[in-house]
């Protein structure tokens, strides 16, 4: 059946042009979903001269974050809440004070026209966060892609990602509940004004926990995820519906085969504009997931084996994972505005006998953006976090971070 369902997404896929109308570059830049934390674009769109055959752009920014911490938070540049110590050493329970240059940016945008209507877009992006030490500037992959047409190609958002439903913040991870990882993918949209949807094939690292005795290799995938959305959208905002399918590839306790658990994820998520005035406007944001098998997808869970664990018969299960967030922003002026956030995450961990492990986290985070100029962004920010095990036994962290962005 999983081979029956993979080719059946590929043929999807790849004979989607022939069914549904192509889209042209108008429809598709003026849906793109850009991340507030994105590169902006200043520059004139090269894709709009349609005298040049080939043309690029080079852009990026160059970012540093000034970070204070009260309290266990030990990641100076992401506010990762499953990562708060429960149990804290004297060390982890000082207070801290880092500068961090490795957010910046550089990306190589270019553009072949094909056609009369439809150019191909390539897109590579870096930067210099690679989670390891502080003082650690190697290039870091982030987006890698092309794009004609319906079709994306490469390294970029998942497809579960509804980007822009999420507000603006200092915060580098965001709200913990946010499915936001970057994957390899294979990606058919479907835009239009008022609707579209998307249907991938995606993969990433595998993110669960063998057997103890198994010495398990979890760099690859056997099959690639299904992920698809439709979406309603408009001036007003967007309402999207999100759904995740995919299999868990594991080898059994005897050692002796690779058996598979089925996995899936549903999610709600969008934006409305409100309050609208003198070209300004507030908005909400909203969102929610709740899944088995998906805690890979889900910012506080990623990288910590919650996809599937043996439980207490030696049964390997995929876990349930849940969490929502909402936020508001409000606009001072044209230039200045305010967000709100709150946001959780829980884990139903009952079937597993060990009081140590993730039970649920909370977030929130309030901050101040500025932009006196196009070129310029500064921002401040509070962050709070509660790390909770399943013995319920809890740790704090807060967190005051100051952001400068200098776009090129």
């Amino acid at each position: 059946m999983t081979t029956r369902y993979l080719l059946l997404a590929l043929l999807f896929l790849f004979m989607g042009s022939s069914v549904f109308s192509q889209n042209s570059d108008s429809i598709r830049e003026k849906y793109s979903p850009r991340h507030p934390q994105d590169i902006k674009r200043i520059h004139k769109k090269s894709n709009e001269d349609k005298s040049k055959k080939i043309s690029f752009n080079v852009l990026g920014y160059v970012k540093l974050l000034a970070t204070a911490d009260w309290g266990n938070v030990q990641n100076t540049s992401e506010f990762i809440t499953s990562m708060i110590p429960i149990y804290p050493t004297v060390k982890e329970k000082s207070q801290r004070f880092s500068f961090d240059p490795r957010q910046s940016r550089i990306a190589l945008e270019g553009f072949y026209q094909l056609t009369s209507k439809n150019k191909l877009k390539i897109y590579l992006e870096l930067d210099f966060y690679n989670e390891e030490a502080l003082t650690s500037y190697v290039p870091h992959l982030r987006h890698a892609y092309a794009e004609y047409g319906s079709f994306i190609f490469g390294q970029t958002y998942s497809t579960a990602f509804n980007v822009e439903a999420c507000p603006n913040q200092v915060d580098f991870e965001g709200a913990n509940s946010v499915l936001g990882p970057r994957h390899a993918q294979v990606r058919y949209t479907y835009f239009k004004e008022n609707f579209s949807f998307a249907v991938a094939v995606e993969t990433h690292l595998e993110d669960y926990t063998p057997y103890p005795e198994v010495d398990e290799v979890k760099d690859f995938q056997r099959y690639p995820d299904l992920v698809g959305y439709f979406q309603s959208q408009g001036k007003w905002g967007n309402v999207r519906l999100t759904g995740i399918l995919r299999s868990i590839s594991y080898t059994d306790f005897s050692k002796t085969k690779v058996d598979e658990l089925w996995a899936w994820g549903l999610g709600f998520s969008g934006y409305v504009n409100v309050f609208n005035r003198l070209g300004m406007n507030d908005v909400f944001y909203g969102g929610f997931t709740y899944g088995k098998g998906i805690a890979y997808y889900i910012s506080d869970l990623k990288g910590l084996g919650y996809d599937a664990m043996p439980d207490n018969n030696n049964i390997m299960n995929s876990l349930p994972s849940y969490g929502g967030y909402v936020a508001y922003k409000h606009a001072w002026s044209s230039k200045m505005e305010s967000n709100v956030i709150a946001s959780f995450v829980g884990l139903n961990n009952s079937s597993v006998n060990d009081e140590m492990i993730f039970d649920n986290t909370l977030y929130g985070a309030i901050n101040l953006m500025y932009n006196p100029w196009d070129r310029i962004n500064f921002g401040g920010e509070f962050l709070y976090g509660k790390n909770t095990n399943q013995k319920q036994d809890w740790g704090e962290g807060y967190r005051i971070q100051l952001m400068s962005v200098f776009n090129f």
